[in-house]
């Protein structure tokens, strides 16, 4: 089986992409059902694989996809599944990306582009409060994006790896706006 022998799973949308990527080299790859992937199913599927990538369309449809992905691994990530996240340029799915960039392009994307779950988790919530027209230095802007990590942080069942997600965001927090604060004491101060 491709996927125990490489020790990964590359989740697209559609069988197109599957074909494509099995002629690029990379037959451990499998199709969702469009944008929509069922976690649970994909371990009973691949329970031996550890690596889990998402590769979904550069399109808004796609950008949902991985969002729900997100969700999905911050609820199940205590299961020692390390999930990667693998952007696709805008209006680009698999099948037309290796069509036009070829294989060694693909394999390239996978392993230099794609971010672990704490920069996807950290990636999507700068994106939705920048969605909200935002800017980064905005009061407005920090508690909102307080409050986005928060919730979705609040996802972890595992207490250990929660607390590791809040130190870790609120140092990103620190990094990104000014001294360190953890998001319970970020959040507090603005509520």
């Amino acid at each position: 089986m491709p996927a125990q022998k490489s020790k990964r799973v590359i989740v697209v949308e559609g069988y197109i992409d599957v074909i494509r990527m099995a002629q690029a080299g990379l037959p451990e790859t499998v199709a969702g059902q469009g944008s929509s992937v069922d976690l649970a199913a994909l371990d009973r599927a691949f329970p031996f694989v550890q690596r889990r990538y998402f590769l979904l369309d550069g399109d808004a449809g796609g950008e949902s996809g991985n969002d729900r992905m997100i969700d999905h691994a911050l609820r199940s990530s205590a299961s020692g599944k390390i999930y990667l996240f693998t952007p696709m340029p805008a209006g680009q799915d698999p099948d037309s990306f290796v069509g036009e960039a070829g294989p060694e392009a693909m394999h390239e994307l996978l392993e230099k582009q794609s971010v672990d779950l704490a920069e996807a988790l950290w990636q999507r919530s700068r994106r939705r409060v920048a969605s909200l027209g935002l800017e980064d230095c905005k009061p407005e802007a920090v508690v909102g994006l307080i409050d986005e990590l928060s919730q979705s942080i609040s996802m972890i069942g595992n207490e250990k790896l929660r607390s590791w997600y809040e130190s870790h965001m609120s140092g990103r927090v620190e990094t990104t706006f000014g001294p360190r604060r953890t998001l319970q004491d970020l959040r507090s101060r603005f509520a």
